[in-house]
């Protein structure tokens, strides 16, 4: 039980970190990280067509300003 608690801790924590990095490399160059080669090469990947089949819309779009927003209003409100 330890080492699959050590495991999913280990997992967690690459994903983690993983999502941090390409996250402020987002924001400092204005892109994510994208494979070279292969089926996706030079794209971000499947997911965002799932994404955008869902309706959720990229961060970084015009007048997206307003989703940037809500989530700092949001995260900064406390419940007592």
């Amino acid at each position: 039980m330890k080492i699959l608690r050590a495991a999913l801790i280990l997992l967690a924590s690459l994903e983690g970190g993983w999502i941090t990095f390409d996250g402020a490399h987002a924001l400092h160059t204005g892109e994510y990280l994208k494979p070279r080669l292969g089926a996706y090469g030079g794209r971000v990947g499947e997911w965002t067509r799932v994404a955008s089949a869902l309706g959720a819309i990229s961060a970084y779009a015009p007048g997206a300003g307003w989703a940037w927003w809500a989530l700092f209003v949001f995260a900064g409100r406390r419940d007592t």
